[in-house]
């Protein structure tokens, strides 16, 4: 499917239905380090494909024990657990145009709360050593 023959909204359905689909493979303890639109399979009818997305292919993942930690990046401070969320520049630059960051914020933000996203955290992170750098 090529992203560019559908409208933003659209893609914003789909990406959503993806978002949902990773997350609940997440919760089930399981890392999928191969999310590419290769690995998503879709309803073949256009008004249902916002509403449901199939990740296949698992060859690369891996099962998250239960003494799994993540640690902030240095300078970071969290206050809660990350919330996981995939990152679209990873795979999906094609299907993104929009600011990612606010739009996961107003779609998930009543279960986000004040989690950051990895992506969110890295920023901060990066923003930290700027300043850093700025200061020598």
């Amino acid at each position: 499917m090529d992203p560019s023959s559908l409208k933003q909204s659209e893609r914003q359905e789909i990406m959503k239905a993806v978002v949902d689909s990773e997350r609940a493979v997440y919760a089930r303890q399981v890392i999928n380090s191969d999310i590419h639109p290769r690995n998503i399979l879709l309803p073949p009818n256009p008004p249902d494909r916002g509403r449901r997305a199939v990740i296949v292919d698992f060859g690369i993942s891996c099962i998250i024990s239960d003494k799994h930690e993540e640690y902030p990046l240095p300078g970071v401070t969290r206050t809660a657990p990350r919330f996981h969320c995939l990152d679209p520049d990873d795979n999906f630059w094609e299907w993104v145009d929009w600011d990612w960051d606010a739009w996961i914020n107003a779609e998930y933000g009543h279960v986000k709360g004040p989690r950051l996203t990895f992506r969110e955290e890295t920023k901060i992170y990066v923003d930290n050593q700027k300043g850093r750098t700025e200061a020598w």
